[in-house]
């Protein structure tokens, strides 16, 4: 009986695994981009915590609330690793259901430099939140290589879904 050499095959077999744990690592990561619900009309002093910061602008309406809520529900299997947000209340607020739902912490962005921010995501390893603005939130999908997008004022509930490399997109609408 002839016997065959088993190292050709055993490369080859090594190699198609190296392969397919290398694409995995470059396809699995999704960014979803959000701009924060509904906002009160007008901050009150029970919107600023801190009175020195009343820049933080105004709070959720209870719509708002409602629709972060279902946020954390439609993300509880997203395997969401990292949460991004403004330093406002109605983006922190946004952002808090789906960080205590999913036990990740809130890390703040500034919306001044997002060609920066968007190549700091794009480095991240696994999936990502980011809570952001009508202006903010369709310029950093761009920057992310997604379509041209644009949200109004009275546009909530917008969810956009990237892949880091670009290459795949959805759109979602986040509901009460």
């Amino acid at each position: 009986m002839k016997r065959v050499k088993q190292q050709p095959l055993i490369l080859l077999v090594s190699t198609f695994l190296l392969l397919v744990v290398s694409s995995t690592k470059l396809m699995a990561a999704d960014i979803y981009l959000i701009r924060h619900f509904e906002k009160q009309k007008q901050s009150t002093s029970v919107d600023v915590p801190n009175k020195a910061r009343p820049d933080k602008g105004p709070s959720l309406t209870q719509i708002g609330v409602n629709k972060a809520e279902s946020l954390a529900e439609f993300l509880k299997d997203k395997n969401i690793r990292f949460i991004y947000s403004t330093d406002y209340t109605r983006t922190f607020q946004s952002a808090l259901p789906s960080s205590m739902r999913l036990d990740i912490a809130v890390t703040l962005y500034s919306p001044k430099d997002l060609a920066s921010f968007a190549d700091e995501l794009k480095a991240l390893d696994g999936n990502v939140l980011v809570l952001g603005h009508s202006n903010t939130t369709p310029q950093l999908l761009s920057l992310l290589g997604g379509p041209d997008k644009t949200l109004s004022e009275k546009d909530y509930g917008d969810l956009f879904i990237i892949t880091q490399d670009g290459q795949r997109f959805r759109h979602v609408v986040i509901e009460e």
